[in-house]
């Protein structure tokens, strides 16, 4: 006999009849790659255990998926969110030189342009090959400045950011 639980409540956040195909679920599949991307970013301001624990992990969570994108425009939206996600805080300074109105525009153009570098990447036909081409993507230096540096998936974790082998 089975015990049927009809009387307990149930709601369910995630709806039944999910569309893979439809364009909210895309938006929403390549922001959460980028969050991935972009956590130690942002989980560094939560100073603990769990947190150093969690993040390295989110980052290679956020590789893998990826570099399991299937087509071109979804490693274009990765490098566009991942380029605002990352640089932001680069259209703060149009506001000491009294351009405020470029404070939104400048993370737009930034987003695009890494997501026309991770563009480039997925042409690359073999993914090891597309994984060293996101990874060479570190060595662009606009304005002298190192802009996106991949070591920071590791620098608030356990494992150790150093060159010692």
């Amino acid at each position: 006999m089975k015990l049927k639980l009809n009387f307990l409540p149930y709601f369910s956040f995630i709806p039944k009849k999910l569309n893979t195909n439809s364009i909210i679920f895309k938006i929403i599949k390549v922001f959460f790659i980028a969050i991935l991307l972009s956590n130690s970013i942002y989980l560094s301001f939560f100073e603990n255990i769990f947190t150093q624990t969690i993040s390295p992990f989110l980052a290679i969570w956020g590789l893998v998926l990826l570099l399991k994108s299937k087509n071109s425009k979804q490693y274009f939206w990765i490098g566009f969110f991942v380029g605002i996600l990352w640089f932001w805080w680069i259209g703060l300074s149009s506001i000491y030189f009294n351009l405020n109105y470029l404070v939104p525009i400048i993370p737009i153009i930034i987003g695009f342009i890494y997501g026309l570098l991770f563009r480039l990447c997925y042409l690359l036909k073999f993914d090891f090959l597309r994984l060293c081409g996101i990874f060479c993507i570190s060595f662009i230096h606009p304005l002298g400045f190192d802009w996106l540096n991949w070591g920071i998936f590791t620098v608030y974790g356990f494992f150790d950011p150093s060159y010692r082998g």
